[in-house]
């Protein structure tokens, strides 16, 4: 999801057995107590671990947050799609009367009934469409992921509507949706896995609601589920995942194996290029949680000879289960073996880092260094990632038609666009000078210190 396809503040550049955690230390490295701003995104994420009591102690913590810190939680929550899942889980744990801003979050609720009812009824409109054009097509993520991804469709904010076809079909949509009143909201895009995202510029803007029922969705066309050319890690997918859809409520949809392959891999690309929605993160594990004991699944998974995907997605399973505390198969733990060394280390070492809205020394290139082969790639995912030479795209007035613009909203608009430009010059300044301390330290770990091997044992428990 782009900074020009969803509501956009100028961005800070771009967590029966089981002992309880000592004090001061969560499972997986959540700290117990939560204290300044940096440590609210890892208390959000300890609020919705699959650990039943490191959960519960976050939770209350949460609850007992000061109005100012509970409000900048919230703000973090609502930027990283985390806010109805951490609502439910302070609900669950009896603590909705005594929360913060309790109202706020039954607000984000009633809006987000709204968004998902218009959601399914412009799905429906849209493949009634493409049906009628004769193209083969699947929606990913969104309403899909009820019930394997998210227990509710309600608690996921969704602003895209994500389609998967082949290339010719793609461009035969973007071409009926032009044709149907969308336009593109940008005039051109970088390497990517689907067109020009498209909508109808109905003159909405930006006014600090995440949940605001107006913002119209933006509808992208994947042709690929990875760009093996410019993540320079080769993947393929046999099948092809068009040729086994499945019908979900009457959506057609990826075959359950091929959607978490989906997820993953989108999670993925996110991390690597530094813009994680955690909420991406915590689909996975809800994912890996509900399948736990689903011996038929990870049994057909493995089964696949498909190794450089498996690779990749365990590494993204390994991921969900240090930041969530999910329970992974044990049928599936054997996966973490296909994981390259220096993925296992940077997982040890920096997984707790993932939560963070905005990696400030870009650690996460060395993540996918790990799955990169050859120097010359790997040079080329530093220079992108460290010296990046794209132009970002815009951030203000992106739904507004261009005819509507007056010379005043023109000048606003250049200057917005402007300070984020000079933010992001300014974020990739700093990583500049932290990227090497961290990279020395993951080639140490990785290299020379002991091999992290498979999930270690304390991170896979039941949940109590």
């Amino acid at each position: 999801m782009k900074s020009d396809t969803i509501p956009a503040t100028p961005p800070e550049p771009p967590a029966e057995g089981a002992e309880t955690p000592p004090a001061g230390q969560g499972h997986g490295g959540h700290p117990t107590g939560f204290v300044g701003g940096r440590n609210l995104p890892p208390l959000a994420a300890a609020c919705l671990s699959f650990h039943r009591a490191t959960a519960l102690a976050a939770c209350k913590q949460a609850a007992a947050l000061d109005g100012a810190s509970h409000r900048r939680l919230l703000a973090y929550t609502d930027r990283s799609g985390l806010t109805l899942h951490v609502w439910r889980a302070l609900r669950g744990a009896g603590l909705a009367s005594q929360t913060p801003f309790c109202q706020d979050y039954e607000e984000r609720v009633r809006k987000n009934r709204v968004r998902l009812e218009r959601r399914r009824g412009e799905i429906a409109e849209l493949l009634a469409l493409f049906h009628a054009a004769g193209l083969r097509v699947a929606v990913l993520k969104g309403v899909t992921l009820e019930p394997d991804f998210v227990s509710d469709a309600c608690d996921r904010v969704q602003y895209d509507l994500d389609f998967y076809l082949s290339e010719e079909h793609a461009r035969s949509a973007y071409e009926l949706l032009v044709a149907w009143g969308h336009e593109p909201l940008t005039a051109a895009e970088g390497p990517t896995d689907h067109l020009p995202a498209l909508a109808r510029k109905t003159g909405w803007e930006w006014r600090g609601d995440f949940f605001d029922v107006d913002i119209p969705a933006a509808i992208e066309l994947h042709f690929r589920l990875w760009d093996s050319v410019f993540e320079c890690i080769p993947l393929g997918f046999d099948p092809e995942p068009l040729a086994r859809l499945v019908d979900r409520n009457g959506i057609p949809s990826l075959e359950l194996s091929d959607q978490l392959a989906g997820c993953a891999l989108h999670m993925l690309r996110h991390l690597f290029r530094g813009s994680l929605r955690l909420s991406h993160l915590y689909e996975i594990a809800q994912f890996l949680e509900n399948h736990a004991e689903d011996r038929g699944f990870w049994h057909d998974w493995r089964a696949s000879p498909n190794i450089p995907l498996r690779r990749l997605c365990a590494a993204a399973f390994g991921l969900a289960v240090r930041v969530f505390h999910c329970r992974l198969a044990p049928e599936a733990q054997p996966e973490m073996q296909l994981v390259p060394c220096g993925a296992r280390a940077w997982l040890e070492k920096f997984s707790g880092d993932a939560v963070q809205p905005g990696h400030r020394r870009k650690e996460e290139a060395l993540l996918q260094l790990s799955f990169v082969a050859g120097w010359r790639d790997g040079l080329r995912v530093l220079r992108r990632r460290l010296l990046p030479l794209s132009i970002p795209g815009p951030i203000d007035a992106v739904y507004l038609p261009a005819g509507t613009l007056s010379p005043g909203r023109r000048l606003l608009r250049a200057g917005r666009q402007g300070a984020f430009m000079v933010s992001r010059a300014l974020y990739h300044a700093r990583a500049l000078f932290g990227f090497p301390w961290a990279a020395l330290s993951w080639l140490i770990s990785s290299r020379w210190g002991p091999d992290p091997g498979a999930t270690p044992a304390s991170q896979i428990r039941d949940p109590d």
